[in-house]
């Protein structure tokens, strides 16, 4: 086989040639997905297409391109079809797979039978995730659907972590959105790829991407932290920290946000779903846990 190093190459060359790609591509190569959908403009096209085609796989084009429909709270643009001459249509689909038959059917869900099931299944989605998908509206982002599907837990997976993305664009699952956090089927797909990027010699890639996920996270106030250098003690239930070594997300930002006593603690302990802020020994206040207010520690 090629060097894949190739992959990571092109991924340096071109934003529509991400982390979750250079997955993708390897998962078709060695049978792990059956196709892989892109997003591309112009540019990007020429740059993925020769470097894929070398390794011997093909390739089919949208009839359309696409343009924006609706924008959510996490910043996330979603698209419909356009005419291919539409002056408000820009990037456009490709299907990847290693065989052409395979790939133009994949084409053609898409642009013509809009079924998203069909569409998902092909390219290798859980049903359970796909079903999810079409809850995401313009009012109801992914994250808002991926937290309600998440049921209360001490500690999670870290196979399904899609929140990690928001920091590092970086998983290890499939390029779609887990329905939850326990999807056990997403955490499978996890598992494979990780073998499989063991299989290719890529263990710093793995290692890097696997810590990525694991970092733990807080939502509170609207804000998404990601608590960077924590030390979860398991016994006490509780997690100590230095917040200027984390990184912030806005998402549904609350006006008076940064007032909040939250971000003088240096520790919290979680007493069942009341969460404890400490600086220090000091106790600065308290947040119950709720679906969109939590903390989230992976292993």
């Amino acid at each position: 086989m090629k060097d894949v190093r190739e992959l990571i190459d092109l991924h340096r060359k071109t934003p529509h040639f991400n982390i979750r790609n250079i997955i993708e591509t390897l998962a078709v190569i060695d049978g792990k997905k059956p196709v892989m959908r892109l997003v591309v403009d112009d540019a990007a096209y020429d740059l993925i297409v020769p470097c894929l085609e070398s390794f011997d796989l093909k390739i089919a084009r949208s009839d359309f391109r696409q343009k924006p429909a609706f924008t959510t709270n996490l910043g996330d643009t979603y698209t419909e079809l356009t005419e291919s001459n539409d002056p408000k249509g820009g990037d456009f689909s490709l299907m990847v797979a290693l065989d052409s038959n395979l790939a133009s059917h994949a084409m053609r869900i898409e642009d013509y039978q809009e079924d998203p099931g069909a569409l998902g299944k092909i390219l290798g989605y859980p049903d359970c995730c796909t079903v999810s998908y079409e809850r995401i509206n313009e009012d109801t982002d992914w994250l808002m659907v991926f937290l309600s599907n998440t049921p209360f837990q001490k500690t999670y997976s870290y196979r399904a972590n899609r929140i990690a993305y928001l920091f590092d664009e970086k998983s290890l699952f499939f390029d779609y959105f887990p329905c939850s956090l326990t999807c056990k089927k997403t955490a499978e797909i996890t598992s494979i790829i990780s073998l499989m990027l063991r299989k290719y010699g890529m263990n710093d890639f793995l290692e890097d991407v696997t810590e990525a996920m694991k970092v733990p996270v807080l939502i509170s106030d609207g804000v998404i932290t990601q608590i960077k250098k924590s030390h979860y003690n398991k016994s006490s239930d509780t997690i100590t920290f230095d917040f200027s070594k984390s990184r912030f997300y806005g998402w549904k930002v609350e006006t008076n946000a940064d007032d909040s006593f939250i971000w003088e603690s240096n520790k919290i302990k979680r007493n069942n779903d009341i969460l404890e802020f400490y600086r220090d020994s000091t106790r600065l206040g308290i947040m119950e846990q709720t679906e969109y207010e939590r903390l989230l520690i992976f292993r």
